[in-house]
């Protein structure tokens, strides 16, 4: 794909921030607290995301004035130090382990698992919502646009070129590897089809309609399998606690 404003340039986001959201998700004794805080992470990640695009883009600018074309970093290099630093890890070490149900860390994995998806969902929701992005991405008061979600899907978060390398980092099942390569190719064509570099002639482009679609069948099976994971992890948390009614022991 073409490299729309620097795209594999800048600093990538540090997540470290929505851990503890994380594990509040994980050990939450109730639904609501769960829904709240699942609420909380994805305006989190996205309070972050705009500061840190912002950050990669004015970064992104001064480099190529000052060092010209990109020398020799291959995407596979950046995308691995993507994997490091937009999972809130320390190259050299790692960040500790999260509290999990009943007391059991999250491992190291599931971590970077969680951080990636709650970036990386929302995108593909807004891919899949065409009045959204008529309402946000063509309102110039806005941060979030197409360039910033060929960003999460191509160079932070995945690669959506070769999503098999993202099995297990932010994408759960071989079915988001094949959805999301579908959904690669379907931005590719689109991008190749606008008549310019605007987010207008990328909605305007005959092959949008398909990334609609593509997106709209990722998003179904995404949020689908991370409820499903999040009602596993909930009763894993819960497996063996008295309920509401039952005693807690001792005698009568």
């Amino acid at each position: 794909m073409t490299n729309r404003s620097g795209r594999w340039a800048g600093p990538h986001w540090n997540l470290v921030s929505v851990v503890p959201l994380g594990a509040l998700v994980i050990v939450a004794d109730n639904a609501i607290t769960q829904v709240l805080a699942v609420l909380a992470l994805v305006l989190a990640a996205a309070r972050y995301g705009r500061e840190s695009a912002t950050r990669s883009r004015q970064d992104g600018a001064r480099s190529a004035k000052s060092a010209g074309p990109p020398g020799g970093t291959s995407p596979e290099v950046l995308c691995a130090r993507t994997v490091q630093v937009g999972a809130g890890l320390d190259p050299n070490g790692g960040a500790p382990a999260v509290p999990g149900p009943a007391g059991r860390p999250v491992d190291e994995d599931g971590q970077r698992l969680a951080n990636f998806r709650v970036n990386l969902v929302p995108a593909v929701l807004a891919l899949a919502n065409p009045p959204w992005q008529q309402a946000v991405w063509l309102d110039p008061s806005r941060f979030e646009n197409v360039d910033h979600i060929f960003h999460v899907l191509f160079d932070d978060f995945c690669d959506a070129d070769r999503p098999e390398g993202y099995l297990g980092i932010s994408l759960r099942t071989p079915e988001e590897v094949d959805l999301m390569r579908r959904l690669g190719r379907a931005l590719t064509a689109a991008e190749a089809g606008a008549l310019d570099d605007t987010d207008d002639a990328y909605l305007r482009s005959a092959a949008w309609p398909e990334v609609v679609a593509a997106a709209g069948c990722l998003a179904e099976v995404m949020v689908s399998n991370d409820l499903s994971e999040l009602v596993t992890l909930h009763s894993a948390g819960t497996e063996g606690r008295p309920g509401p009614h039952e005693p807690t022991g001792g005698s009568a």
